[in-house]
C-alpha cells in the first residue's frame, strides 16, 4: 500500500506541476510598429499572460519591429517575413513568393523555438494566407496532444493586397484562395486542442461551409479608458457638428474620397467642421487644407488623447471601401459607438454590419465607395443628427461591454 501511494503522490504532482511546464508562445511577423493594432494585442496579451501564467513567455515580432518597442513588449525581433505582402510584378512569381514566404516562417520558428512541445500555447492573434501554411507546417511538428493554438484569421486572401496598383487576376485568386483554405482544413485536423477565429461573422460563416472546420467569431478587445463613464450627450443640435476621420488616411479607408465628399456636403448647404488627423498623400492634404472649415492634425495619437478626440467629435467618418472591408474589421466603428459617437460608413462593409446588429440608429452608410455617396451621407447625418447622437448614446454600453478586453480574453483565450 505504502508504494502505491508514492505512486500516486508522484502522479499527483506532476498533474499539479508537470516535469515539463511549456511555454506561452505568441507569434506576430505583422507587428513593425506602435501604430494599428499590432502593438495593443500584443501588449494586451503578454501582460494577460504575466499576471496570470507562470509559464516561460516568448513574444516573436518582425525583424524591423522599432527597437523601442520590442524593449517596451519584451520581445524577440526576429521574424520575417511579414503578414502584409504586395502583390508580385507578374503572375508567374506568385506562387513562388507564396511557397517561399511561407516556408520561411516555418523554419524560422523551428529555428527559434524547435517543435512546439507538450504544454505549450501558441497564440496568433493576426495571420493571412502569406504566413498562414508556414505557421501550419510548424504546428504539425508537435507531437503531443496536449498543446493550445488560439488562431486569428485577419481577412480571406481576396481582400488581403498591399499593393493597390495591381490586383489579382482570377487564376492568381484561386491559388490563394486554395491555399489559404488548404491550410485551415489542415489545422481544424490537428491533433491539439486549436481554436480558429475571425472578427468577422460574415466571414466565419462562409469559411467554416467552405472548409468544414468550426470558425468563431470574436469581439474586439476596445480600451476605453474608465469602462463606467457613460458617454456625454450634449449637443444642442445649432453649432455646426464636427466629423472626425481618424488613423492615417489610406486609399482604402475613404481618404481620396474626402475632397469631393466635402466639396458635396458644402455645396448642399452642410456647415460642419471637419478634423483628419493624419493625411498620407500631400496632393490629397493640400486639397483638403484650401477647403474651409477643414483641419489636418498631422499626427498619431494613442490611448487617452486618441479618445478624447473621438469623444470631441459629433460623428466619426469610417467609409471605408467594400472591396477592403466588406469581411475585414475595423476598430475605429467599436471605438466610436463605444464611446456614444455615430458613424459614418459605407454600405458593403463590416462596419454597417456592426452597425445594423445594434438596437438603436446610431450610423448613416454611404451607398457607394464615391465621394458624392460620402457628401450624401454627411448631409443625412446633418438631417438627422440628434437622433442618431442619442441612439449611440443608448447603445454605448452595450457596446462597450460586448467589445472590451475582459470579453475578448474569455472569448479567444479560454
Amino acid at each position: 500500500m505504502g508504494r502505491r501511494k508514492v505512486k500516486f503522490l508522484s502522479s499527483l504532482r506532476k498533474r499539479i506541476r508537470p516535469d515539463n511546464p511549456g511555454r506561452v508562445i505568441i507569434v506576430d511577423p505583422g507587428c513593425l510598429d506602435r501604430a494599428g493594432h499590432h502593438a495593443r494585442l500584443n501588449r494586451l496579451l503578454a501582460d494577460h499572460y504575466r499576471q496570470s501564467d507562470e509559464r516561460t513567455l516568448r513574444l516573436l515580432v518582425h525583424k524591423d519591429c522599432e527597437p523601442d518597442l520590442v524593449a517596451d513588449l519584451g520581445a524577440e525581433a526576429v521574424l520575417a517575413p511579414s503578414i502584409y505582402i504586395g502583390m508580385p510584378d507578374t503572375p508567374n512569381e506568385l506562387e513562388a513568393r507564396l511557397s517561399q514566404r511561407n516556408a520561411r516562417l516555418r523554419e524560422e520558428l523551428l529555428s527559434q523555438l524547435g517543435a512546439p512541445r507538450e504544454n505549450d500555447t501558441v497564440v496568433v492573434h493576426s495571420i493571412t494566407v502569406w504566413t498562414l501554411s508556414g505557421l501550419t507546417d510548424w504546428l504539425a511538428q508537435g507531437k503531443s496532444s496536449n498543446i493550445g493554438a488560439r488562431i486569428i484569421l485577419m481577412f480571406p486572401p481576396s481582400l488581403d493586397f498591399v499593393d493597390m496598383n495591381r490586383q489579382p487576376g482570377e487564376e492568381e485568386l484561386n491559388l490563394l484562395e486554395a491555399e489559404f483554405e488548404g491550410a485551415v482544413k489542415r489545422l481544424g485536423h490537428l491533433r491539439m486542442d486549436i481554436r480558429l477565429a475571425t472578427e468577422s461573422k460574415s466571414f466565419a460563416r462562409s469559411l467554416s461551409a467552405t472548409t468544414q472546420v468550426r470558425i468563431e467569431t470574436l469581439s474586439l478587445p476596445i480600451e476605453y479608458g474608465n469602462q463606467d463613464a457613460a458617454p456625454q450627450n450634449d449637443d444642442d443640435g445649432d453649432t455646426p457638428p464636427l466629423f472626425f476621420f481618424p488613423g492615417v488616411g489610406r486609399k482604402e479607408k475613404g481618404f481620396y474620397n474626402l475632397p469631393g465628399a466635402i466639396r458635396a456636403y458644402q455645396a448642399a448647404g452642410g456647415h460642419g467642421r471637419f478634423l483628419i488627423q493624419y493625411a498620407e498623400d500631400e496632393d490629397v492634404a493640400a486639397e483638403l487644407r484650401a477647403l474651409p472649415n477643414v483641419e489636418i492634425f498631422g499626427r498619431l495619437v494613442f490611448g487617452a488623447e486618441y479618445l478624447k478626440l473621438i469623444t470631441d467629435a459629433d460623428a466619426i467618418i469610417a467609409a471605408y471601401d467594400p472591396a477592403r472591408y466588406g469581411l475585414r474589421a475595423g476598430h475605429i466603428v467599436v471605438e466610436a459607438l463605444g464611446s456614444g459617437r455615430p458613424v459614418i460608413v459605407t454600405r458593403g462593409t463590416w462596419m454597417q454590419e456592426v452597425v445594423e446588429s445594434l438596437t438603436a440608429e446610431c450610423g448613416v452608410a454611404a451607398e457607394s465607395f464615391t465621394p458624392d455617396a460620402l457628401g450624401q451621407a454627411l448631409t443625412r447625418f446633418d438631417q438627422n443628427r440628434l437622433a442618431l447622437r442619442q441612439g449611440a448614446a443608448e447603445i454605448a454600453q452595450t457596446v462597450r461591454k460586448s467589445h472590451s478586453r475582459d470579453a475578448f480574453l474569455k472569448q479567444f483565450l479560454s
